[in-house]
């Protein structure tokens, strides 16, 4: 995705990709490298994210939800910024969590795997 060719508008209002992060028209910026984190938690299930992030030393959060913007656009704006940020900045759904821990429990118990 080319930095600023992302803009997603409703109900007047609209979120852009900068070359650095997200702006809205509401004068909210975020900044990628100032996430702190970012929770999906409720993503799959309730179309919401939160992003925690820091703007002149004071915490602020900004909300994706896809009720107010179209769920794949507004999906792959949050894609963008996950695939900005290290993983333990990101909080995965319960059910991608435990995916992740089951797969690496399995290879962790099964020495055979490494091998194939």
């Amino acid at each position: 995705m080319v930095a600023g060719s992302a803009r997603l508008i409703a109900r007047n209002s609209w979120v852009e990709e900068t070359a650095t992060g997200l702006t809205t028209s509401w004068g909210q910026s975020v900044d990628f490298t100032n996430v702190t984190k970012l929770n999906k938690r409720r993503w799959k299930d309730k179309g919401i994210a939160r992003v925690d992030y820091l703007e002149n030393g004071k915490k602020r959060q900004f909300v994706f939800d896809d009720f107010k913007y179209e769920r794949t656009a507004i999906g792959q704006l949050l894609e963008r910024l996950e695939s900005q940020l290290p993983a333990d900045r990101v909080v995965q759904p319960e059910s991608a969590q435990s995916e992740s821990t089951q797969s690496e429990s399995d290879s962790a118990e099964d020495p055979e795997s490494e091998d194939s």
